[in-house]
């Protein structure tokens, strides 16, 4: 347990840097900030990986963490050196490290921090040495779902876990923006909005093209929904291919859009279609059912959290 203090601690999380987990890690930052109204709340993350944070006003600040070596090693090398020393100078009371790579361990460890949680993979029973509470981590034989897993790291610091609500609010102007975009692209809109993303992290979580067109075709024809085809472009190779095999014309978003305006499309829609992806639980987060579909990855650990969505 935590000893009680007149001050607020100062905490550092370490999060992952893809959209789900973020979403995911959104219990962890309300628990932290329930359990601490006054506590001083930074997240580590990824520069390209950041903005999803900015739906979290439980943090203060966000610290970034090098991690390609774009301006050559030598420069990457020297950028990790300013981050070891910043966090050692932060003079963190609490570490939560949700990333749980070796850089990431690296950093908690950094940080001096008289407590500092993470998870132990069986085969890095080293770590045990960087943090001062860990879990043992069991990826292919706990089925534990994901934003559990983040909040054990609570649990180990006998805390609290008042909250698994990873809800979101939408920004205001990322709202309008998401409106005009809608009524350009689909003007006098009648019907239910479905959005499709077809995208996913990894292959082997893919879905064949002609099936979603089968499916976008019988909701458009018979349902009369819209389809909205999701991707990074309306040149994403998995929009192309789904838009060549559809007998019916779907509709595109006519530039790329932001993380607050997808949530705000997302939010507009009847019901999500996609795959195991950061989008699934971003709607889910927005209070959209969602239907999933998953390949590889075990839904027990990865399903979107909340009520009335569909897992296949």
């Amino acid at each position: 347990m935590i000893p009680a203090s007149s001050v607020g601690p100062r905490i550092l999380v370490l999060c992952r840097p893809y959209l789900g987990d973020q979403i995911l890690s959104g219990p962890v930052f309300r628990n932290l900030r329930a359990w601490q109204p006054d506590a001083w709340i930074a997240a580590g993350v990824y520069p390209e990986s950041a903005a999803p944070l900015a739906f979290f006003p439980e943090i203060d600040e966000v610290i970034h963490v090098p991690r390609r070596a774009e301006r050559g090693r030598v420069h990457h090398v020297r950028d990790w050196i300013a981050l070891l020393r910043r966090l050692r100078r932060e003079r963190f009371d609490l570490v939560y490290d949700l990333m749980h790579t070796d850089r990431s361990s690296l950093a908690t460890l950094a940080t001096a921090a008289p407590f500092r949680v993470g998870f132990i993979p069986d085969r890095h029973r080293m770590r045990h040495r960087v943090y001062s509470h860990a879990a043992v981590w069991r990826p292919y034989r706990e089925h534990t779902h994901t934003a559990d897993l983040f909040l054990r790291s609570l649990e180990e610091l006998g805390m609290p876990v008042r909250t698994r609500s990873i809800a979101v609010e939408v920004p205001a102007e990322a709202a309008r923006a998401a409106a005009e975009h809608l009524r350009n692209v689909l003007p006098g809109r009648s019907g239910p909005l479905v959005p499709v993303h077809p995208g996913a992290g990894t292959p082997n979580r893919l879905w064949p093209a002609e099936r979603f067109a089968a499916v976008c075709d019988d909701l458009q024809a018979n349902l009369g929904a819209h389809v909205l085809l999701l991707g990074a472009s309306p040149l994403d190779p998995g929009v192309r291919a789904i838009r060549s095999a559809m007998r019916t014309s779907p509709i595109l978003l006519e530039r790329p859009v932001g993380i607050g305006e997808l949530a705000a499309l997302l939010r507009e829609a009847s019901v999500f279609l996609g795959l195991d992806s950061g989008p699934a639980h971003l709607a889910a987060a927005v209070g959209t059912p969602a239907v999933v579909i998953f390949g590889a990855a075990l839904p027990a650990q990865w399903a979107p959290l909340g009520e009335g969505h569909v897992v296949v």
